[in-house]
């Protein structure tokens, strides 16, 4: 940043005085992700009042690919999220489990989601944010773009912060649930 510039002295005040009990950095990180979900429900309400889709959406994820997800089965907002990922993809492509299953314990997942993708005998597991990037590559337009540019270090950054924002105050702003584990 330019010493004199206004985002030199933007920074400089919020460096002085923390907002919320927060590091500017995040506080800037929310801001962004506040213009993002503004932006992306704006793009919903225009295709709602024109009630179809601006963007022809594929849908298919490819005929090889098989999802495990491991989210925390106590939350409603991981077990809905979850759920969510389950109709974009199909159920035949996508298993959810909970964490708190004797399969996530063995494997040594807690805390955070956890993806694992199996594609052509490969398997590739992602957990946190990483996992979430991963999962929003597959889902409709509004939010593909996201997952797309999880390449970008700015886009990694910002979504790393939110994410941990939200996974901090989940149960809190969202509530608990009892978790049903699957039948054996």
């Amino acid at each position: 940043m330019i010493p004199g510039s206004r985002a030199g002295r933007v920074m400089r005040r919020l460096s002085r005085r923390r907002i919320i009990g927060m590091p500017p950095a995040a506080v800037l990180a929310l801001w962004f992700a506040a213009a993002i979900l503004g932006l992306a429900g704006l793009v919903a309400g225009v295709r709602l009042y024109l009630r179809r889709r601006l963007w022809r959406w594929r849908g298919s994820p490819p005929p090889d690919l098989t999802v495990r997800i491991y989210y925390d089965g106590v939350c409603n907002l991981c077990t809905n999220s979850s759920g969510i990922v389950e109709q974009w993809l199909g159920p035949e492509c996508v298993t959810r489990l909970p964490l708190q299953t004797e399969e996530a314990r063995s494997k040594g997942y807690g805390g955070d989601l956890v993806a694992e993708f199996e594609r052509g005998g490969k398997t590739r597991v992602f957990s946190a944010e990483r996992a979430w990037l991963e999962l929003l590559r597959y889902g409709p337009p509004e939010v593909s773009w996201l997952g797309r540019a999880r390449r970008f270090p700015p886009v990694r950054w910002v979504v790393a912060g939110v994410y941990r924002v939200v996974a901090y105050n989940r149960l809190r702003w969202f509530g608990r649930r009892t978790c049903e584990l699957p039948k054996k």
